[in-house]
């Protein structure tokens, strides 16, 4: 099996990605399936090198009338709490990613880094891809000019220290309760992904009794913003049957504004 230090200077040279699908792929199998895999492995085992071993370009397919701007975000060292990203073009219809440094680029199937996939909407902030990414090329912002030159430099990553490790295990949690979720709103069903937040059941502060409570995506709901609000204020909370419960302090003109009337109350969490 070749080493990584092999690998990836085996790919670019051919004009695919290398290093983020594995940064990208190890995470997930670290964080969510609880394995110890070797980024060199997860290349390996990738839609993005089968088609490098098959000798089928990816260049030729991606469309570039039809990218959006987005940045895969992995975690380097999760001893050291370090983060790497680097922005990317996505042509979503054939699936299909690209990596742009310094001239060159280097392409990638959507399917290997979709999970480590966000995009920057119109307000700045970085919101998961989901299962299809932004409504339209529209509510996706293309990078900073500093975001462009950082990323131009002599390894093409930018990689930023997380305060502790706290951060990146939110991030990853809230990663995980929207997977499990389907990247839907429990109540709305909307799956508008910049509108989407992962609450706790239990509060974060006031309800866990440990980290691994806090960290558990089974502790968690996805929730578009308004009834995310709504649910850490106490307006409604669940029964153990998944019935919706209104508290009396909701008065019932703005249950109707907020489309939390009879038939909302009547729905049930599907798992």
């Amino acid at each position: 099996m070749p080493k990584l230090a092999e690998l990836v200077p085996s790919l670019n040279a051919k004009g695919y990605m290398g290093w983020p699908i594995g940064g990208v792929l190890r995470e997930y199998e670290v964080l969510v399936l609880k394995k110890k895999p070797r980024a060199d492995k997860c290349i390996l085992e990738s839609n993005t090198y089968a088609h490098f071993r098959r000798g089928q370009k990816l260049d030729a397919k991606f469309d570039r009338s039809s990218a959006i701007p987005g940045f895969l975000r992995w975690i380097h060292e999760f001893k050291g709490n370090t983060i790497d990203s680097v922005p990317v073009l996505v042509d979503r219809r054939n699936g299909i990613v690209v990596q742009q440094d310094n001239g060159k680029e280097y392409f990638g199937c959507l399917s290997d880094v979709v999970r480590g996939l966000y995009y920057k909407t119109i307000s700045g902030n970085l919101s998961p891809w989901g299962q299809s990414g932004p409504a339209s090329a529209s509510e996706a912002m293309s990078p900073t000019p500093a975001e462009v030159k950082a990323a131009s430099s002599s390894s093409s990553i930018v990689r930023s220290v997380a305060a502790n490790g706290r951060r990146i295990n939110q991030d990853f949690w809230r990663k995980q309760v929207l997977e499990k979720w389907n990247h839907q709103c429990v109540i709305s069903g909307s799956a508008l992904g910049a509108i989407l937040r992962a609450s706790h059941i239990k509060k974060y502060k006031r309800g866990c009794e440990s980290d691994d409570e806090r960290q558990d995506p089974e502790n968690g709901l996805c929730l578009a913003g308004t009834y995310d609000l709504l649910f850490e204020y106490g307006y409604f909370t669940f029964g153990e049957d998944g019935r919706i419960i209104l508290s009396p302090s909701l008065p019932k003109a703005e249950r109707e504004c907020l489309n939390m009337h009879a038939d909302i109350i009547e729905t049930y969490l599907k798992k």
